[in-house]
């Protein structure tokens, strides 16, 4: 998706998606946001890593600021999972959610400006190296908007009001 009016990350924001895997075996990108004429590969990206059983990842402008070790049941193939991620770059916080239920306060690093974004991605990163096998949905960008955790629950049974980045 080409978006020059995307300013990334450079406060606030949220991502989710849903996604089914068609296998869990290799790394995977959900989401990837991106400046086409930057070297940064990524500037927010969500990731399935099979690390162990397995992680999903958030990495904003480069740096890994969040990761959780799922379990067969919140993640698995054929299975279609809710995962969310809410990026407050201004406090360091980031939070990621498996269908609508926070499972982890993310690493309290500070990742650098992600401002600049004019793509983003669906299913693969910007080099095209991670490919998602499966299908992904309902992809959503807030721009500078962080949801709160009881708006991530409304989000995941579908009933949240407000009005996404289109």
């Amino acid at each position: 998706i080409n978006e020059s009016s995307i300013t990334g990350f450079t406060t606030n924001g949220t991502l989710s998606c849903w996604f089914n895997p068609d296998d869990l075996s290799a790394e995977m990108t959900l989401i990837d946001t991106f400046n086409a004429s930057s070297s940064s590969t990524n500037r927010g990206l969500l990731y399935v890593h099979p690390s162990g059983t397995g992680e999903v990842r958030l990495i904003v402008s480069g740096t890994l600021v969040g990761k959780y070790q799922y379990t067969s049941a919140q993640v698995a193939v054929g299975k279609w999972t809710n995962y969310t991620a809410t990026i407050d770059t201004t406090n360091d916080v980031y939070k990621l959610y498996l269908d609508g239920e926070e499972v982890t306060n993310a690493l309290s690093v500070t990742a650098s400006d992600s401002s600049g974004i004019d793509y983003i991605r669906v299913g693969s990163d910007k080099g095209n190296d991670y490919d998602f096998n499966g299908q992904i949905k309902d992809v959503i960008h807030f721009n500078d908007v962080t949801l709160s955790s009881e708006q991530v629950a409304s989000l995941y049974r579908g009933s949240l009001n407000i009005q996404p980045y289109l």
